[in-house]
């Protein structure tokens, strides 16, 4: 066997995603199939590349060593296909890129045109986006949600995810308990909290999470958008449920209370109408400003 471009981006794939059934369906094949050839792979390199935990895979000391010259690999051939593809095809096309809230929105702002693609981007109520994509309104759709979103695509598009953060508690600057080491939920009983509404994953997780430690949490406010919960957070007289990254961009603080809960950024596309090259600028970029705004806070 030996290895070609195919198996590099499987690697990637897995290493990216830290889960062999979120990579194969990232790289389009079964997830049998993907651990075979990881297997194949890893048996021609004389080494192993992932070691198996019960919450996914993490690289070995070796692997971490060879990903970088992979990713070189992959960025080569990259350049490559866009070459060839815009030697091709003359007409520029139109690539429709769907977000799901104004943090993404603005992070995608300033991302470079792609060579021989017309980039345009659709501001969209969540709920939306995937419908539109499946219907082929759009070409590509990133949003963040909480729950494993691929269940829900066609066998032919790909989902990646671009970054995972821990869901905690959003606290005013001032609020008593924002200095409280080992803060819970059941601390946090008698405050007034501000969620999304019933139905929604976010509200559903905080009525249980308060329900499973004694109390059922007194909402005073509903928002429908993050740019919503944020103004209301600003008045500073109720919690919610959020991200570290939600918090900094509303001048919040934020407090981990122990739930299981993950939120997830999720990127999915038809790579029968998106280049791959294409494709996987727009994740990196994702990837290198969630990075960048994680160091900064």
């Amino acid at each position: 066997m030996r290895l070609d471009i195919r198996h590099v981006r499987m690697i990637l794939a897995i290493a990216d995603e830290r889960s062999i059934t979120r990579a194969a369906r990232r790289v389009g094949i079964p997830q049998p199939s993907l651990s075979a050839q990881l297997h194949r792979i890893e048996k021609e390199l004389r080494m192993e590349l992932f070691l198996r935990e019960p919450r996914g895979v993490v690289l070995t000391e070796g692997a971490s060593r060879l990903i970088p010259h992979l990713r070189a690999v992959d960025a080569g051939m990259s350049m490559l296909e866009t070459t060839v593809e815009n030697a091709t095809h003359n007409e520029e096309a139109s690539f429709l890129l769907g977000v799901g809230s104004t943090a993404l929105f603005d992070t995608l702002a300033d991302f470079p045109q792609p060579s021989g693609t017309r980039l345009q981007i659709v501001m969209s109520e969540p709920e939306t986006l995937w419908p539109s994509l499946l219907n082929g309104l759009l070409h590509f759709a990133v949003t963040s949600e909480l729950v494993e979103t691929a269940e829900r695509y066609h066998s032919a598009f790909r989902v990646a995810t671009i970054h995972e953060e821990e869901v905690g508690v959003v606290l005013s600057p001032d609020h008593p308990m924002g200095d409280s080491q080992g803060l819970s939920l059941d601390d946090l009983r008698n405050d007034q909290w501000t969620a999304y509404p019933p139905g929604t994953t976010l509200h559903d997780t905080l009525v249980q999470s308060c329900r499973s430690v004694g109390f059922i949490p007194h909402i005073r406010y509903f928002a429908t958008s993050e740019p919503g919960l944020g103004r209301i957070l600003a008045r500073k007289d109720s919690v919610s449920l959020g991200t570290p990254l939600f918090a900094a961009s509303v001048g919040a603080r934020w407090k981990s209370v122990g739930l299981p809960s993950v939120w997830r950024m999720v990127a999915a596309w038809n790579p029968s109408v998106l280049r791959p090259a294409v494709a996987t600028g727009v994740i990196d970029h994702l990837r290198r400003q969630s990075m960048r705004t994680a160091a900064n806070h």
